[in-house]
């Protein structure tokens, strides 16, 4: 039972920390509308909440603590957050009366999450690393192994939603049952081991990674690798739910498939296929930008759902293959993952909060699919110049010229037979008015201007005096309106 029981306990923190975000997204969901910019939001906030947590850790872990004195204050504190967030929930219907009208729902989206899971989802966040860094001090292990086991635990805890949780559970009941598990965490936690004194081995687990061979550029690169994998997956999330189609949980399958790139890319599989997983790279690149340029967003759904996923799967887990081989001695653990912390909190951020006031079109999609294409490029030019990689640094940077090419053609080329008059976006869609011409049964060529979010046609008014006030689209003699 000692052996499986850090496991256990990380498996089981990381299994909370993701299963309650689509739990409190659900929450908020339909207080905002009921618009997939709640979930991107989420996302960022959740990513800065973990930095936060990691940075905890990483400072509890170098200060002057024992780790039994450690483990009593986090858990005092898992025990007040349990309180907290049992109180809060009480109030959720007074909570929910305030939200939604303000000019500004963005703040109100993060202080609404911030105040239900702020502290446990920091200290939940912070455990999996404080774990890992109390077996380190005291006993040879495989500790960076128990990062999979965490990105496993986090898998599951997304899946269990929609499938389990979402259908059959009510709300109140969903809460309940994260309360019941949030103190069954905290008493897990006084029965794993620590450091009863003495020093340290050096262990195995890259052992070899001296802190001397840690340059700046391998610092650079712990931050700059977590923050492209998470902008890639905020675009993706914002590309399909705003221009492709709304899916209802869409976010769910595409942050499930961002843990499993975590849990092959930390593998011993995964560390040893990072030139194949960089070559492969290239079919979703091809496939989304292919799609992109296509402008066929309304006929090739399928295509441009089964691309993104793919994206996000192949292209993350290279990245984060690449991550693995980067990670330094035990005796730096912490610092390592503040790093990847960090990284994915300013990767989330700029995606989800920074581009909408930017950019007036999804334009961190296009945007992602370059980072991944010039990320291929500098592995691939890192690599040893021997003649097999030489053969695949081209093959890389042919494929990857290509594909931007295409991309940048898809997102300049404006859509056949109209003109783009004006555009704007806000947390709750990207609209366009468009001008466009078609001939009547006459032969007369009639002017008509459409009001378009993402690639849905909201309605249309023709030109033409005598047609002006002509009821069109949903307000048409047979529409709803």
């Amino acid at each position: 039972m000692k052996q499986t029981l850090p496991g256990l306990v990380v498996f089981l923190g990381s299994f909370l920390v993701f299963g309650v975000q689509p739990v409190m997204g659900r929450t908020l969901l339909p207080l905002f509308g009921g618009i997939a910019t709640v979930w991107v939001v989420c996302l960022a906030v959740f990513q800065t909440l973990s930095l936060a947590g990691y940075s905890y850790a990483h400072l509890l872990s170098r200060a002057s603590v024992p780790d039994a004195a450690a483990k009593k204050l986090q858990g005092a504190l898992l025990a007040l957050s349990l309180l907290l967030t049992v109180a809060l929930v009480g109030l959720r219907g007074r909570l929910a009366a305030w939200a939604g009208g303000s000019p500004y729902p963005v703040l109100q989206e993060v202080a609404l999450i911030c105040a239900f899971v702020g502290l446990p989802y920091v200290l939940l966040s912070a455990n999996g690393i404080l774990v890992q860094a109390w077996l380190s001090r005291f006993r040879e292990q495989k500790v960076y192994r128990l990062y999979a086991v965490s990105n496993a635990g986090s898998f599951c805890g997304l899946l269990v939603y929609p499938f389990v949780l979402e259908p059959w559970v009510s709300l109140t009941a969903q809460w309940a049952g994260f309360a019941v598990l949030l103190a069954l965490y905290t008493a897990l936690l006084f029965f794993l081991p620590h450091d009863r004194g003495g020093a340290p081995p050096p262990g195995r687990d890259g052992a070899a990674r001296g802190a001397g061979r840690l340059g700046l550029g391998v610092r650079v690169l712990w931050v700059a690798l977590p923050a492209s994998s998470c902008f890639v997956l905020n675009a993706v999330t914002t590309h399909l739910s705003e221009e492709i189609l709304p899916i209802p949980l869409l976010w769910i399958a595409l942050l499930a498939l961002f843990l499993l790139s975590y849990v092959f890319g930390f593998s011993k599989k995964g560390e040893g296929a990072v030139e194949w997983l960089c070559v492969l790279t290239l079919i979703p690149l091809f496939g989304c930008a292919h799609a992109l340029g296509g402008q066929d967003a309304n006929t090739g759904f399928v295509k441009n759902l089964a691309f993104g996923l793919l994206l996000v799967l192949l292209g993350s887990t290279f990245i984060h293959s690449w991550l693995c081989r980067l990670r330094p001695h035990v005796g730096e653990l912490t610092a390592f993952y503040m790093s990847l912390s960090a990284g994915g909190a300013a990767g989330g951020i700029l995606a989800g909060v920074v581009a909408p006031v930017l950019f007036k079109t999804v334009f961190e999609y296009p945007l992602s699919l370059m980072l991944v294409g010039l990320l291929a490029c500098c592995f691939a030019r890192s690599r040893p110049p021997a003649e097999s990689g030489r053969r695949m640094a081209l093959g890389v940077y042919g494929g990857v010229l290509v594909c931007l090419a295409v991309a940048m053609a898809g997102l300049l080329s404006p859509a056949k037979g109209r003109r783009v008059l004006q555009r704007a976006r806000n947390f709750y869609a990207c609209m366009r008015v468009e001008k466009a011409e078609f001939v009547s049964d006459y032969g007369e060529v009639v002017e008509s201007h459409h009001l378009m979010h993402g690639n849905v046609t909201h309605g249309y008014q023709f030109l033409p005096h005598y047609l002006r006030k002509k009821p069109t689209a949903y307000f048409g003699p047979h529409g709803g309106g």
